[in-house]
């Protein structure tokens, strides 16, 4: 019923009815009469009409937004939980989601960091473990002005609606832990290796560009990025990935380590790790996926159209987390990837490697351009000149550079620092002189 290259269409259908949920009135009417005639418009069978229209209503129904659970202040008194996050430390908190087990309800557990009395987490609390909480819970707070990043809603999509601060280690008593503790423990030690080898300018770049982390950096660099479109560049995503892909196929099969089946093997078992290691955010499972399925097809020797592929791993990963729908790099990334996949013949029309890089800025600003005024409610014009010479800057030259970094300090820890002093050194001004200009 479904022809290849057209799976695209239903999954639309299925994004649509999330979207008419959250409308009302006067705007709910209007998208309503537009994805009735859509799908008229592009029937070719009354049962091909009847699928569009199931998907739409279950899109309706499963992306629905979640109803808040009645929150009670003041103390907790002793509850049964487990931890369902990584436990997440900044400059002034540790943070972790946890599950309770009489209402399965998620909370945020928040500890102030001074308020602990060993100065350090106890080594108990990780992801699975099931614990003893008691603490003080309250809702969260939500944005007071108008453009404000909403806090409340950000965790509203992951079904959290409220948080409980605890006083001091003694009001979470762990046991236990999951197969995932391991992963997010060897990711963190891995961070803190590196982090120690580095010189201490050269850390927060590779924090963001290899692990997903950018809070490590100057928050100047990041609204700098920020203010002209590119965040992307500091969020890793699909350019990452591919960027670690290709190197991976450079070192085993150009350098004859071994054949071509053997580098897409090697690559197929560590994309997994991988995913875990950059943070395992939407963009990230995004592009991850759909290399480690493309991977897996061409090695069975099944051709399948590759908007059929993001298509189906969209709806994938909307079944398995709705909260991805209000993600705003979940949507960024779909949004991105399709775009310039239907304008290939755009991009491919020029032979000249630095119009091809305008294209893809362009169509790339423009797909994203509602939402973004939606969010950030601005657009900076010159982002496009920016993205045209600081992307392939950063896909050629930083990234790669980075790569083989990460590489050195796991293999040869000793000579790590000096070259990241050689590396950081003049990536710092060059971006420094971008500023000043800017």
């Amino acid at each position: 019923m479904i022809g290849k290259g057209r799976w695209h269409i239903p999954v639309t259908a299925f994004v649509l009815g999330g979207v008419l949920v959250r409308l009302s009135g006067v705007p709910f009417w209007l998208l309503a009469s537009i994805v009735i005639g859509w799908i008229f418009f592009i029937r070719q069978a009354w049962s091909y009409i009847v699928v569009l229209i199931c998907f739409c209503l279950f899109g309706y129904y499963y992306l629905s937004p979640l109803t808040p659970a009645t929150t009670k202040p003041g103390p907790t008194g002793l509850l049964s939980a487990t931890i369902s996050s990584d436990v997440k430390e900044t400059p002034q908190t540790i943070q972790m989601e946890v599950t309770l087990q009489d209402s399965q309800e998620k909370a945020m557990v928040i500890l102030f960091n001074n308020q602990m009395e060993s100065g350090t987490r106890p080594q108990s609390w990780h992801h699975g473990a099931v614990c003893s909480l008691e603490g003080s819970r309250e809702e969260i707070d939500k944005a007071t002005n108008p453009g404000q990043f909403n806090y409340q809603a950000f965790l509203a999509n992951q079904e959290i609606y409220s948080q409980i601060e605890i006083e001091g280690t003694d009001g979470l008593s762990c046991n236990d832990r999951s197969l995932f503790s391991y992963v997010y423990e060897w990711r963190n030690n891995l961070m803190v290796h590196v982090e120690n080898v580095l010189d201490t300018q050269a850390y927060p770049w590779v924090a963001a560009l290899i692990f997903g982390e950018s809070k490590h950096l100057k928050e100047s660099t990041i609204e700098w990025f920020r203010d002209f479109n590119l965040s992307h560049i500091l969020a890793i995503s699909g350019l990452h990935v591919g960027l670690t892909i290709g190197s991976l196929y450079l070192l085993i099969y150009r350098t004859g380590l071994g054949t071509i089946e053997q580098a897409r093997l090697l690559v197929i078992l560590m994309l997994p790790g991988y995913c875990f290691l950059a943070g395992a955010a939407p963009s990230v499972v995004r592009a991850s996926l759909m290399a480690f399925l493309i991977l897996i097809f061409r090695k069975i020797h099944v051709r399948i159209p590759i908007t059929d592929l993001l298509s189906l791993v969209a709806i994938s990963l909307l079944l398995l987390s709705p909260g991805y729908f209000t993600n705003i790099g979940f949507q960024f990334s779909f949004l991105v990837t399709m775009s310039l996949i239907y304008s290939l013949p755009i991009i491919e029309r020029s032979p000249f490697i630095l119009v091809q890089s305008a294209y893809i800025s362009l169509i790339s600003q423009l797909s994203i351009l509602p939402i973004q005024l939606s969010y950030f409610y601005e657009f900076n014009p010159l982002s496009l000149f920016a993205n045209l010479f600081i992307v392939p800057y950063f896909s050629f030259i930083v990234i790669p550079l980075l790569l083989f970094l990460f590489c050195i300090c796991l293999t040869i820890p000793e000579v790590a620092y000096w070259l990241s002093k050689i590396i950081i050194y003049p990536h710092e001004k060059i971006l420094h002189t971008l500023q000043n200009i800017s």
